[in-house]
């Protein structure tokens, strides 16, 4: 019996300069394996979807941001690197262990590495309260010239406010190069931070 070539779908990462975005993968080439004349599979590009009038969030600034085309939403933030997990702070040490990771490969000295772990923690922290019920922490993650820049977010069921004149944000202000709250999307609510690996 002759056996049937199995037709999957792959995604690709690719370059952050070089990225083919799409509606879905922002950041990715999307390719179809499909079956060949001789029953081996090739790889064939897929058109990416159509996309749709949005507003982009945060609403203002250049078309591209961190390298990578400018985000519609903060539900799809384009990153490279994203993590996934229930808005609850017993998983927060999962998130700032990838910004660590990410940190380590770039070659951060280890006094910005655990900048970076602290940042990521306490803005991680600031936002978790503030996700609507059964929500996800969402953290993505941009390694770009030397930096490495993070995007926090929640969902929020109603308007949400994170004050920035806490003790909390202070120390965030102080751990990273730029700290800002992206707060013009009415379902969510984020943190941006930006950390250099020259900088301790």
């Amino acid at each position: 019996m002759t056996p049937v070539p199995v037709v999957d779908t792959v995604t690709v990462a690719t370059p952050m300069r070089h990225a083919v975005p799409s509606r879905d993968h922002p950041s990715a080439r999307v390719l179809d394996l499909v079956p060949a004349a001789n029953g081996d599979p090739r790889v064939v590009p897929t058109s990416p979807p159509p996309q749709s009038e949005r507003p982009e969030v945060p609403g203002h600034g250049p078309a591209t941001l961190d390298g990578l085309p400018q985000s519609h939403d903060l539900a799809d933030v384009p990153s490279p690197v994203e993590v996934r997990v229930h808005a609850d702070p017993a998983l927060i040490p999962s998130v700032r262990a990838v910004a660590a990771d990410l940190a380590a490969r770039a070659d951060f000295d280890l006094d910005a590495v655990s900048d970076l772990r602290m940042a990521v923690d306490e803005a991680c922290s600031a936002l978790v309260p503030l996700a609507s019920a059964g929500g996800q922490l969402r953290c993505g993650f941009t390694v770009l010239d030397g930096s490495v820049i993070a995007v926090a977010r929640v969902p929020v069921e109603r308007a949400a406010t994170l004050r920035q004149d806490t003790f909390g944000w202070r120390v965030l202000s102080t751990l990273t190069d730029s700290a800002e709250v992206l707060d013009a999307d009415p379902d969510w609510i984020g943190i941006r931070l930006s950390k250099d690996r020259t900088s301790s």
